[in-house]
């Protein structure tokens, strides 16, 4: 009985450094993927954890073949403050958030919160669409929905 006690206890680490070694296929960066077809084509949307990656991609796949013929990574927006552009970038943000992610028949649609530098940094809440036509996916055009402006 003893044997097999020290058996175990020496073949337990041997069972949990195997455990260490197993790797996934997608980073662990990556918050989730949603993939839907469109017409003739797939979309798939890969959301990233923001926090990490701050980052939402779309890739326009076409079947059968799954070939992929194109790739957006979206790490800024532009958005309509006032009357006047302003570039929301997203590495240079305290805080990004992507939501509401959707695919339908003819976009993909997500909302973002932006929360800019700093403590005192502005809030926007915007919708952006990114539309397929032609078989090509447009840049995120995005409309303001709300923001506060810290002083």
């Amino acid at each position: 009985m003893k044997v097999i006690c020290m058996v175990a206890v020496f073949s337990l680490p041997a069972f949990c450094s195997a455990a260490d070694s197993i790797q996934s296929d997608i980073p662990i960066s990556v918050r989730s993927v949603m993939t839907q077809r469109v017409g003739k084509n797939l979309i798939r949307v890969i959301e990233y954890n923001t926090e990490m990656t701050p980052k939402f991609s779309v890739e326009l796949i076409k079947p059968p073949k799954m070939v992929l013929t194109q790739k957006l990574d979206v790490n800024e927006i532009q958005i309509e403050v006032n009357g006047s552009k302003k570039l929301l970038n997203f590495p240079e943000a305290s805080g990004i958030y992507i939501t509401g992610t959707a695919i339908d028949k003819d976009a993909v649609k997500f909302q973002v919160e932006y929360f800019g530098a700093g403590h005192t940094g502005a809030y926007y809440l915007s919708n952006c669409t990114m539309s397929l036509s032609v078989n090509r996916l447009t840049d995120p055009a995005c409309k303001l929905v709300s923001t506060v402006v810290n002083k």
